[in-house]
């Protein structure tokens, strides 16, 4: 018998049939397969952002803690400086309030003493009440340059009390007298001479 003539007891039909069916089983295998990879990639995507997410979250408020504790720390050491420097300024303020200025005396009495009056000698001693008393030798030509300069003391505000006394009158027509007079202390603090300095600038 002729192989080429062998006959089949399979119908064509059914084999076309059979492999169609088989092809579609294999697209829905590679359909499903992929469905299944995104699905998986999605869902560790959600994961990974959502672990993600709770990190930052997390790092976030420790650097607020962070923040916020320095900036308490700063605070309190601003505060402590400020405080610190208040107390410097308050110590200077009352060392400055109770310290006199001698040369403000000396360049007062400088301005006030009359031009034919010379002086011959100077002394300044405290007194209880927080007062200098100023006593001092001089000379003048006359009687009258003598009256002038006990008016020019006795007008300034630096002086309290004025005494003129002990008048002698030489060979030469001079006249010796001894002065005594109470200084007024405000007038001479060292507070009051920088008032007067800043005020003066401010002036010019």
């Amino acid at each position: 018998m002729n192989p080429k003539l062998q006959a089949s007891f399979i119908p064509k039909d059914r084999d076309a049939h059979l492999q169609r069916k088989a092809r579609v089983r294999r697209g829905f295998g590679i359909l499903a397969f992929f469905s299944t990879t995104l699905l998986v990639l999605a869902l560790l995507a959600s994961l990974g952002a959502f672990f993600y997410r709770q990190y930052l979250e997390k790092n976030i408020d420790l650097v607020s803690a962070e923040l916020v504790q320095r900036e308490k720390s700063f605070e309190t050491s601003l505060i402590t400086e400020l405080e610190r420097v208040d107390t410097k300024i308050e110590i200077a303020k009352k060392i400055l309030s109770k310290h006199v200025a001698p040369s403000v005396l000396f360049s007062t009495l400088e301005a006030l003493t009359v031009q034919n009056v010379t002086l011959l000698s100077l002394e300044v001693e405290a007194v209880e009440n927080g007062d200098f008393e100023l006593v001092a030798v001089a000379q003048a030509p006359s009687y009258a340059s003598v009256a002038l300069q006990s008016e020019v003391l006795k007008n300034d505000k630096t002086f309290k009390k004025v005494e003129l006394n002990n008048f002698n009158l030489n060979t030469s027509g001079v006249i010796s007298f001894s002065m005594r007079a109470t200084v007024d202390r405000n007038s001479i603090l060292y507070s009051n001479t920088i008032t007067s300095q800043l005020t003066a600038m401010s002036q010019e």
